[in-house]
């Protein structure tokens, strides 16, 4: 009997999409998610968009990221104001380092 072989290069990876909207552009914000990002072991990047920034994560290990999305609320920047957060899956793209991608 032969077993199969399933495809578990980004079973237990994740990545996901995070917009923040408000007072988030220079305030500080993308070098605090930039550091945050570190401290954590989290690869992407922090970009500005518009009214706001986007944010593209990933892990090697499966996770919801509820400690980024934790600490990150707990610890912004002062001047830096919260109005919405919208959090979505993303594409896995093995990316090896965090970086601050310039507009």
């Amino acid at each position: 009997m032969k077993k199969s072989k399933k495809n578990t290069s980004t079973v237990n990876k994740s990545a996901v999409r995070i917009v923040v909207f408000g007072v988030v552009q220079g305030v500080g914000f993308r070098p605090f998610i930039y550091r945050l990002a570190h401290k954590l072991h989290y690869t992407g990047w922090v970009k500005n968009i518009g009214f706001g920034v986007e944010i593209h994560l990933e892990s090697k290990t499966k996770t919801d990221f509820k400690d980024f999305l934790n600490d990150f609320q707990e610890t912004k920047p002062p001047l830096s104001q919260i109005e919405e957060i919208i959090l979505e899956p993303a594409a896995f793209l093995d990316l090896k380092d965090f970086t601050i991608k310039k507009n």
